[in-house]
């Protein structure tokens, strides 16, 4: 059944269009292969028309260059952080031609994906079918989720409430990861044991349990043991008969087991379970006991009654992998928890009263013939929640939950809008003192844990949990997961002292080389971005203020930067970030594969950058004249390019016989057009018109350079910009390069966010190097770009200063 077939349903074509737009951003994030159409268009007509039939003013394009088609996405947010909302639909046509058509969900990911293992030369086809069906799989199942919510139990309004209860917030995600393109895949659920274990409905069950042989029992605890406590429940069952209980009473023997009972089903039907069985080594104890229900990790159940959460393993495909508990992850979440009992944990305390860990103190887990049956591995977790039921703590992705009906609001919006009108403030400065209390909580602790001690947290949206106090700011953060603990090497020698046996046999002690891109992607972009991009798409704050923000507190952290994690998020050009949905058509099971390799990374456009961005030069306000000056009796002055007017002129300009071979831009009117209403909404390059004596004369690009390719040739600063030169007079007496190349360099230089100009002139412009030599440029080096081989210049403030001065001296 194609995805688009049930128009009908009202939760299926909501669920499509979330899944479509989570898609989209997670393409344009993995790929880079788009650009902006903020503008109507006067050369491409039809695409004009199309803009007007559908009242949008704005479209991402998404070139599709192996297919020779192009894609165009009705934009209502543009996010400065990358994931913008979309509407719909979203129509495709081939390059040269006139017609659009709609493109459903199921076609836009088969050409994207098509597009993509073309571009890669990746002959298989067997990842994209996996990822069509888990696509498929996660529409279905979030729009099950969606009308069991509205439908049945009638309380998808409390997932929006003031104050959500912990396991009501764990059981509150419809919409799921909001860059996973299949969030609510899960393949190895029925349509009944999907309503039946899945916490977005809800359902409470019961545990299957197994007795099973003390000498297969590996385990350990710091409270009292799991399998004792389970003793003496089941001494308690009616049902059991007596040998059974016989068995369950010599506990030096035998040992009771708790499993999911999805779980218990798929080990049932293994040939070593069987084995076990036949010999007598293991007993299937059914279904019985105390009711729990699935927290957000599906494997992780809760129960009100007990103190303990139980993490099972899972053989379900849950977005990336089966989830299984690996005997490293048993060791590195007891460890952890042993580790936190000793000074170490006492001194976190002591320095980060607001941050609070939920550790693991135990788990148990079944070993045959030398190795773990990793599918009846159960972590114990502590469960601190159960006695604060009235607390408004929430995991951070339960904050951040897109609306799902038309009248709701994020939960963090909606608290920061609240808090507005009871302190009776601007709604702007709230929102900006949230995020601030947020920083310190969370981004301030975990990075000095990281420098200080050692200790990398791998925190997530899902492996971190906000409590806010009674007037709705943030007061403790909360970490969770076992998988996510790790010492950087070279930072573990204090909790070593304290607990010698650290690492032998979790392997968590790692290098930064490896930690910090994971420190990068889990706790910023899935954390902090996503606190950033929720407050700014509801435009309370515009995400670049909030990221500002966020780029000075870093600032702050540099000089305790023992890992150097601190200067690679505020001096690096991209930032290394998972690729969700190229690791999907890669068809990589995370969790199975090694950890170096376990996905797909790709380069993120650093946005911490934002305190070097230039606004004058990069994205100027109207079309004024922004620059003039007089030299030699001649006014020159620069104004922003003007889409409307300016096009016919520099396309004759770009076609004459002294620019062609340079700027190699002697294109068609329309892509001319096409290349300048992207530039001119990009945020690493603008072009401006020069004049002379109020005459069009020149026309120049400035461009940030940690936006351009030219800084993966060179070590590239924040604070670098370069400009492209084109002067359109052909006789070279009326050019005036000085005059013009000065007139640039002033309004550059202007710009308190400028440090150095960078030069990539063609390598073959023997004059262009010498005309920059003479206002300072600094040869580096030859560069080959892809495109052109390039003489490598520097100009810094300093250098412009004393050529001008050297100018005036000879004058």
């Amino acid at each position: 059944m194609e995805l688009n077939s049930v128009k009908n349903n009202s939760y299926v074509r909501f669920a499509i269009d979330a899944v479509y737009g989570t898609y989209i951003n997670c393409y344009l994030r993995e790929t880079q292969a788009w650009g902006k159409v903020f503008h109507t268009p006067k050369y491409d007509e039809p695409l004009a028309l199309h803009m007007r039939s559908i009242h949008h003013d704005k479209l991402i394009k998404i070139r599709l260059e192996h297919l020779d088609k192009e894609v165009f996405c009705p934009l209502e947010y543009f996010s400065f952080t990358g994931r913008h909302k979309f509407s719909f639909p979203v129509v495709v046509r081939e390059v040269g031609s006139e017609g659009f058509a709609e493109v459903s969900l199921e076609e836009f990911s088969r050409l994207t994906s098509e597009n993509y293992l073309l571009q890669n030369e990746i002959e298989s086809r067997d990842g994209m079918n996996v990822l069509l069906g888990r696509l498929h799989n996660s529409v279905e199942n979030t729009a099950k989720f969606i009308r069991h919510r509205q439908m049945e139990s009638g309380d998808i309004d409390d997932i929006f409430a003031d104050t959500v209860s912990f396991i009501d917030a764990e059981q509150s995600l419809l919409l799921g990861h909001a860059m996973h393109p299949v969030a609510k895949s899960r393949i190895g659920f029925d349509d009944a044991q999907l309503v039946d274990y899945s916490p977005e409905t809800k359902s409470k069950f019961q545990l299957h349990y197994f007795l099973v042989s003390a000498d297969l029992i590996w385990e350990k605890h710091l409270d009292t043991c799991l399998s004792s406590t389970l003793k003496d429940q089941f001494m308690q069952e009616p049902h059991m008969d007596a040998e059974t209980q016989a068995r369950i009473a010599d506990s030096d023997h035998w040992k009771v087991l708790p499993c999911h009972p999805w779980q218990a089903k798929h080990m049932l039907k293994q040939a070593v379970i069987q084995e076990l069985i036949d010999n007598k080594l293991i007993f299937s104890l059914g279904e019985c006991g105390s009711l729990y229900t699935a927290t957000s990790s599906i494997r992780t159940l809760y129960s009100d009654e007990s103190d303990y959460m139980l993490k099972f393993s899972l053989n379900v495909q849950i977005t990336n992998s089966e989830r299984v508990n690996l005997p490293k992850e048993l060791m590195r979440g007891y460890e952890f928890a042993k580790l936190m009992r000793t000074e170490f944990g006492e001194t976190l305390g002591e320095q980060y009263p607001r941050f609070q860990a939920v550790t693991d103190p135990g788990f148990m887990a079944v070993r045959y013939k030398g190795k773990v049956i990793d599918g009846f591995s159960t972590v114990v977790r502590n469960n601190p929640f159960k006695s604060m039921p009235e607390k408004n703590i929430s995991l951070l992705a339960a904050w951040c939950q897109d609306p799902i009906l038309p009248y709701q609001q994020n939960r963090i919006v909606k608290t920061i809008i609240d808090i507005a009108k009871n302190e009776k403030r601007a709604v702007n400065n709230v929102a900006l003192d949230w995020f601030e209390r947020y920083l310190q909580i969370s981004l301030i602790p975990l990075v000095k844990m990281y420098n200080t001690h050692g200790l990398f947290l791998e925190g997530h949206g899902q492996n971190c949990l906000l409590e806010v106090d009674g007037n709705g700011y943030p007061a403790i953060f909360y970490f969770r997961d076992n998988q996510g603990y790790f010492f950087r090497e070279g930072g573990e020698h204090y909790a070593k002292q304290l607990l010698p046996e650290l690492g032998d046999e979790s392997l968590c002690i790692a290098d930064v080389s490896f930690l910090n891109p994971k420190f990068t992607y889990y706790f910023v972009i899935n954390n902090i971005i996503t606190v950033i991009n929720s407050i700014g798409r509801a435009r309370l704050v515009e995400e670049t203020h909030l990221v500002g923000m966020m780029s000075e507190a870093l600032q702050a952290l540099l000089p305790g930067d023992k890992t150097g994690w601190v200067s690679y998020m505020i001096q690096s050009r991209d930032l290394e970030v998972k690729a969700n949905l190229l690791t999907r058509l890669h068809d990589y099971d995370e969790l199975m594969r090694p950890l170096e390799t376990h996905a797909v990374y790709v380069d993120y456009p650093n946005p911490f950058l934002v305190t070097h961005f230039s606004k004058a030069l990069m994205s100027p306000e109207g079309l004024g004249s922004v620059f003039s000056k007089q030299d030699n009796g001649m006014k020159f002055s620069l104004r922003p390019l003007d889409l409307d007017k300016d096009m016919a002129m520099l396309h004759a300009w770009y076609h004459r016989e002294h620019t062609i071979p340079y700027w190699a831009m002697n294109i068609s009117l329309k892509a001319l057009e096409a290349f300048y209403i992207n530039l001119d909404a990009s945020d690493y390059s603008h072009a401006f018109i020069g004049e002379i004596d109020g005459q069009a004369a020149f026309v120049t690009e400035y461009y940030w350079s940690m936006r351009d390719p030219v800084s993966r040739y060179y070590d590239a600063k924040p604070a670098d910009y370069g400009m492209h030169i084109c002067i359109a007079a052909e006789n070279r007496e009326q050019r005036h390069s000085m005059a013009v190349i000065r007139t640039i360099l002033d309004y550059l230089f202007a710009q308190p966010e400028v440090w150095r100009c960078v030069g990539e002139s063609h390598r073959d412009s023997k004059a262009a190097l010498g005309l920059f030599k003479k206002v300072g440029y600094e040869f580096q080096r030859v560069i080959d770009m892809p495109h052109k081989s390039a003489n490598l210049t520097f100009l810094s403030r300093e250098n412009y200063k004393q050529s001008e001065t050297k100018l005036v001296g000879a004058c």
